[in-house]
């Protein structure tokens, strides 16, 4: 089994840890807007566990075909969809599981316990908070292709400016601006020794034999 990475672990602290605040807030509004019951605990269980399911499949499939490369036109109706699957079969297995729940703990208040129009509200309930959930797993992503889409921009700039330099330095290249030794010593008199003659390498006559010449 392949150790979590930090992004890993990151995906289920937040995975887990938000359904279960989800859960939570369903149990306080529960006992708020009716009486508390030691039976909603294990049903919150039932509900946060089956989101945390539905939502990492659902990320699965996101990978699977691409979807955080897609933009918003084409992603949002297919983020419709997804979320009505989501929410259908959610709702089915959180009615069946709490079904069975109070069939085991109060069989007589099964059938009363949560009429069917309740669980067509939790339906709701869960499609519109799946769009939240997409909403932070699709603009973490968005957010990180920003950032390397400037990593790589900073990345190339940084290779322009070094393949300039180069260029710069072959140009100003003191090897290709020195004069060969030869060129020095044809012009230069010999160390400790007298001065060459005026002219004698530079293709002009002496003085005195230019003056023989002209006369």
């Amino acid at each position: 089994m392949r150790p979590l990475t930090t992004r890993s672990r990151l995906y289920w602290t937040l995975q887990i840890g938000g359904w279960a605040l989800y859960g939570l807030l369903g149990g306080i509004l529960a006992s708020i807007f009716g009486k508390f019951s030691v039976t909603i605990i294990p049903i919150e269980v039932i509900v946060a566990g089956t989101l945390v399911l539905m939502s990492h499949l659902l990320r699965l499939y996101v990978r699977r075909h691409g979807w955080a490369r897609l933009l918003p036109p084409a992603l949002l109706p297919r983020l419709f969809v997804a979320h009505l699957v989501v929410a259908v079969v959610g709702i089915a297995i959180i009615a069946g599981l709490t079904v069975l729940w109070l069939l085991a703990v109060s069989p007589p208040e099964a059938g009363h316990k949560f009429p069917a129009v309740q669980y067509v509200g939790y339906g709701l309930n869960i499609f519109f908070v799946m769009w939240l959930w997409s909403t932070i797993y699709f603009g973490m992503h968005y957010l990180d292709n920003y950032k390397q889409v400037e990593i790589d921009k900073w990345k190339l700039t940084a290779a322009v400016r070094d393949a300039e330099m180069r260029t710069l330095k072959a140009q100003i290249n003191p090897h290709s601006l020195r004069k060969p030794p030869a060129a020095h010593s044809a012009h230069a008199p010999a160390v400790g020794g007298p001065p060459r003659p005026q002219g004698v390498f530079s293709g002009q006559p002496p003085a005195d034999y230019q003056s023989q010449v002209d006369c």
